[in-house]
């Protein structure tokens, strides 16, 4: 009989046993014990390191107005990859936070424009986002005092 070496997800799968139960029954010899494959045959997509390209193609996205989620997918990774990334390259952060504001740059600029040429209702957003305290739509109600009351218990009221 040919022996078939199992990956432990599959011998799960097979015996209905944990992983606890798996290696324990393998220490107590009650159990086949552990094969190592080597660094190799780990499953799963290989590592991805985010090249200058990578960085570059980040910061063109973001640049673009692209959300992180869109910038994952178009990247082909997932967005916790990418956040993970982040923290580990300081490069790759970096690029997309310049692209974010390259983004917010072009857009506030042709807004300053529409604006600064007679479009009004660029005027009236610009104004809106650039002067929140005169212009802006949630004002806070200015608090107004409560007159003074007198509250007076009828003990009578709690009999009936």
């Amino acid at each position: 009989m040919a022996l078939r070496i199992m990956r432990l997800s599959e011998v799960k799968a097979v015996t209905g046993l944990s992983k606890t139960t798996i290696y324990r029954f393998a220490k107590e010899g009650r159990f086949p014990s552990r094969v190592s494959l080597g660094e190799r045959s780990l499953p799963g997509r290989p590592a991805w390191i985010p090249t200058d390209t990578v960085c570059q193609e980040a910061r063109e996205m973001a640049s673009n107005g692209l959300t992180v989620a869109q910038i994952a997918d178009c990247l082909g990774i997932s967005e916790s990859t990418l956040y993970s990334k982040q923290g580990e390259y300081k490069e790759f952060l970096d690029a997309i936070k310049r692209g974010r504001a390259e983004g917010i740059h072009k857009v506030s600029n042709a807004l300053f424009e529409k604006a600064t040429q007679g479009n009004v209702t660029a005027m009236i957003y610009y104004r809106k986002v650039r002067d929140r305290a005169n212009w802006g739509e949630n004002q806070p109600e200015p608090l107004r005092e409560i007159p003074p009351m007198q509250i007076v218990v009828d003990s009578r009221a709690a009999e009936g």
